[in-house]
């Protein structure tokens, strides 16, 4: 364990929670790249998981650190929703994207089935829009309607091919929404 600072400015983190962290120790002062001292302190910190990490107490205190990772971030789950001739399946996947300015956010796709049978994957705020067409094309879908089964089968084809593109084996590609 690092010794505790004694200056009028240092904050005792010690048992606080912030988030999915709860800070241990004190871990001592956030290093430069050179190896200097900075003003800063890092902080000996458990994840709701368990995983244990230091982690500087700016990231702590201003909300930058929330997780080890482990905590998906929470999103509006359109699960079963159905909007004009698609049904959304699940499946969701986040990524990340950054603007050209460097700022970073997050969108979430999902699997979506038309009424027709044919599957794709489109992002949740293009679900959300409204007055939005929202079908296998760009206009209401002029294709019949198809059977359950047959959609099943197509969600099934639509995510190994997904897997394999990722050069992941389709078990443990459906293993992450179980």
């Amino acid at each position: 364990m690092a010794e505790l600072k004694k200056s009028r400015r240092f904050r005792d983190l010690t048992g606080m929670q912030f988030n999915h962290w709860n800070v241990l120790e004190y871990a001592g002062p956030v290093l430069t790249k050179s190896g200097e001292a900075t003003h800063n302190s890092k902080w000996t910190c458990q994840c709701s998981c368990g995983k244990i990490k230091d982690i500087p107490g700016c990231n702590l205190t201003t909300g930058k650190s929330k997780s080890c990772g482990c905590v998906v971030e929470r999103y509006d789950d359109l699960h079963g929703r159905i909007v004009d001739d698609i049904t959304v399946i699940g499946y969701p996947i986040k990524s990340r994207n950054a603007t050209p300015r460097g700022q970073k956010y997050t969108k979430v796709s999902w699997v979506v089935a038309c009424r027709c049978g044919s599957i794709k994957r489109i992002l949740s705020s293009f679900i959300k829009k409204k007055n939005a067409q929202h079908s296998c094309s760009y206009g209401p879908c002029q294709r019949s309607p198809t059977s359950q089964e047959t959609i099943d089968k197509n969600v099934r084809k639509f995510l190994s091919e997904e897997a394999k593109e990722a050069g992941i084996p389709l078990n443990k590609y459906l293993s992450q929404w179980n």
